[in-house]
């Protein structure tokens, strides 16, 4: 009597880079990309959007592109408040949601001043990081150093810096340092018309990482050099 061969179980392979929705079914949950977050979604997730590569002690060294990020999955409970709750992740040291990419339209990295910045994330229901919320979402990206090739990137995600390291958090956030400044919410210690900024840009070398902070710029004018990143809060905040 010949037995039958068992299969192996193949991993379910994804898109680098999107969001993904599950959703409820009679027999067993769909995993399906969605243009908009229908009612019945039961969660998500993000998948990385570029192999991560060996970095010693970064939790997500060996992680390759169309992996799910650990702390990008949400559900109807654990999820971003924010009407979309897609390219997020969530950092428990400070039990918020932050954005996984520099703020983006198109495809394209926002250039705006301060202020429409902040009018930009309110119409979405986000808000700008505050100091101590950068550092610990930019914590494990890569320091002293800035993006390779020393130009202005056109999007965010998949970079690299100058030693060929990833630019990636141990979270999962993209482009903290080395790729554009980004304005925090966080007031300026002197004036109150000129923001601090945070990260460093694709020029500034030994000066990029999670704790270095600029106070030169004002809020009322835009600056190629500086972007932004929203964070949410959570749908139900830890007690």
């Amino acid at each position: 009597m010949k037995k039958n061969a068992s299969k192996p179980i193949q991993k379910a392979r994804f898109i680098p880079g999107v969001d993904y929705i599950i959703m409820p079914d009679k027999e067993a949950i769909q995993v399906v990309r969605a243009a908009e977050i229908p009612p019945e979604a039961i969660g998500g997730f993000h998948t990385l959007c570029a192999d991560v590569g060996e970095i010693p002690g970064h939790p997500l060294s060996g992680f390759r592109a169309g992996d799910i990020l650990p702390q990008s999955l949400w559900s109807s409970f654990h999820r971003p408040s924010c009407p979309d709750p897609r390219g997020f992740v969530y950092d428990p040291t400070f039990d918020v949601w932050i954005g996984i990419y520099l703020a983006m339209k198109d495809s394209k990295l926002l250039n705006l001043n301060y202020e429409d910045f902040l009018k930009w994330g309110n119409d979405h229901g986000t808000r700008l990081l505050t100091h101590e919320e950068f550092s610990s979402a930019a914590n494990g990206s890569n320091e002293m150093t800035n993006i390779k090739g020393n130009s202005r990137p056109a999007t965010s995600g998949a970079h690299v810096d100058q030693l060929g390291r990833r630019m990636i958090s141990n979270i999962g956030c993209e482009d903290c340092c080395g790729a554009l400044w980004q304005y925090l919410s966080t007031p300026h210690p002197v004036n109150p018309d000129w923001a601090l900024v945070a990260g460093g840009y694709w020029s500034s070398g030994t000066h990029c990482g999670s704790r270095y902070r600029n106070a030169v710029y004002a809020r009322g004018y835009s600056y190629s050099r500086i972007g932004a990143r929203f964070a949410s809060e959570p749908l139900h905040k830890r007690s």
